[in-house]
């Protein structure tokens, strides 16, 4: 014997918080999208050519996009509002609709993580730091291929996501799956370029300044561990249209702030423009030379790269580098890891470090 709907007033069935899904997420969404046009300007600016990862954070916006547009939707059928005051006909539509949303939201994140990814190997060029670059790609590529495959089919038939008539895996074990290799991959991307960039012969200032960059990405490990935690609250719950607010609303927080994270280290030649001059020694980078001496402001350059993991692109014969001179017979691309090395007839003295740390991350803006 089924147990009797609960009695409802008129107060009840009048609560709504379809707004606050509308405010929140058009805020988030438009904040990704003003930085990613952001990181396309400085690119033009900088004369810079589109690369893999300038690609793929566009793809995260797409995503991004059409997350919101269906959070919109769903709350136009009455997401916001408790079930017992939406049409059965429009909590179908709403569960249809959170079907094409756990794939899109399991993209989402997957393509901020290959776009930084794409984005280190253009800035650090040691072999091991790209070797640990290409093996974090592959297990991307492979989690987001398998996940997204489960997301399609995690009901038999398919439909049975919103009929309810039919078999489906166990959503809060699938959850807490994907949650644990998407919160995990975060943490090790966002902290991996730290290291490198305590490396470099910088002020102090500028290290934490390029450290913060990096860490703030942690603020999308927060929003991923706060949607995981709302999610698993109320699965299986029967009030969808009102329990599930929250995971409408977090799962374009957290693709948004990680979109809004990844760009923030390309749009350097825009924050210069609009930031004080007296803030512009801790966001401009110079080096210093071994005696303290201040190089030449990069204003004008991309972020710096470091020469202990530089590589010359088509140095020529006898090639002028910072104080010193490089002289090859080749115009191939060589990889500098060591200091007082001669390689292929090339001799780079010490005060070579110091000069061409100030082109660290070139190409990255």
């Amino acid at each position: 014997m089924s147990s009797p709907l609960p009695v409802v007033d008129a107060a009840y069935l009048a609560l709504d918080e379809g707004s606050k899904v509308v405010t929140i997420n058009t805020t988030f969404t438009a904040l990704a999208t003003l930085t990613v046009i952001l990181r396309f300007a400085a690119r033009k600016i900088k004369k810079t050519g589109l690369a893999a990862d300038d690609y793929l954070i566009f793809a995260a916006l797409a995503f991004v996009w059409v997350l919101y547009g269906l959070s919109i939707a769903c709350q136009l059928k009455g997401v916001g509002k408790h079930i017992e005051a939406v049409s059965k006909e429009n909590v179908a539509l709403i569960l249809e609709m959170l079907y094409v949303t756990q794939i899109f939201y399991i993209l989402a994140p997957a393509a901020i993580k290959l776009s930084l990814l794409f984005l280190y190997k253009r800035i650090f060029v040691t072999k091991r730091f790209t070797m640990v670059c290409n093996v974090l790609l592959g297990v991307v590529a492979v989690w987001v291929t398998i996940m997204t495959f489960m997301g399609i089919f995690n009901c038999t038939p398919v439909d049975a996501f919103w009929t309810g008539k039919g078999k489906c895996v166990n959503f809060k074990q699938f959850a807490l799956g994907y949650a644990a290799v998407n919160i995990g991959t975060d943490l090790i991307i966002w902290v991996l370029p730290v290291p490198m960039v305590w490396k470099l012969q910088l002020p102090i200032g500028q290290k934490i300044s390029l450290t913060l960059i990096f860490i703030l990405g942690l603020f999308d490990c927060a929003a991923a561990i706060t949607r995981l935690v709302t999610s698993m609250l109320v699965l299986g719950n029967r009030d969808v249209t009102w329990d599930y607010v929250p995971g409408f609303i977090w799962s374009i927080i957290e693709p948004s702030v990680g979109i809004m994270c990844a760009c923030l280290p390309t749009i350097r030649v825009i924050l210069l423009l609009i930031i004080p001059e007296s803030w512009r020694s801790v966001f401009s980078l110079r080096s210093r030379t071994a005696s303290g001496t201040k190089l030449q402001k990069t204003f004008e350059s991309d972020w710096p790269r470091t020469a202990a993991y530089n590589e010359i692109h088509g140095a020529g014969k006898g090639t002028t580098v910072g104080s010193e001179t490089a002289s090859t017979n080749t115009d191939r691309p060589v990889e500098l890891n060591k200091m007082d090395r001669k390689d292929g007839g090339i001799t780079v003295s010490h005060t070579y470090t110091v000069e061409e740390e100030a082109e660290m991350l070139k190409r990255a803006a």
